[in-house]
């Protein structure tokens, strides 16, 4: 990531937003504190999130090839079904 203003608490960052801790040996931000010495401001960032998206650190691209019932395939109309579904969901897929 290259986090400026945002102390890499927000889900601006790649890192942050993918669960994960920022490395400064990838990573180019600034005043990171997503770090493991900022274990305590992470867990209190990620719940102040959480509290207002409960969905926000799930993935926004799903594999929208299995449907529902776990299987893949179909025609062109299932697959436009399937993609019409999770559009409504708010799921962009990648399928």
């Amino acid at each position: 990531c290259s986090c400026r203003k945002t102390k890499c608490l927000k889900l601006y960052c790649q890192c942050f937003s993918s669960s994960i801790l920022c490395d400064p040996q990838i990573c180019q931000c600034e005043s990171c504190r997503n770090t493991h010495e900022f274990g305590e401001a992470i867990v209190l960032a990620r719940k102040s999130i959480l509290y207002k998206n409960p969905l926000a650190f799930e993935d926004k691209v799903k594999d929208c090839r299995v449907d529902a019932t776990g299987r893949g395939g179909g025609g062109e109309k299932t697959k436009e079904r399937r993609n019409a579904a999770a559009s409504e969901g708010g799921i962009h897929c990648n399928a």
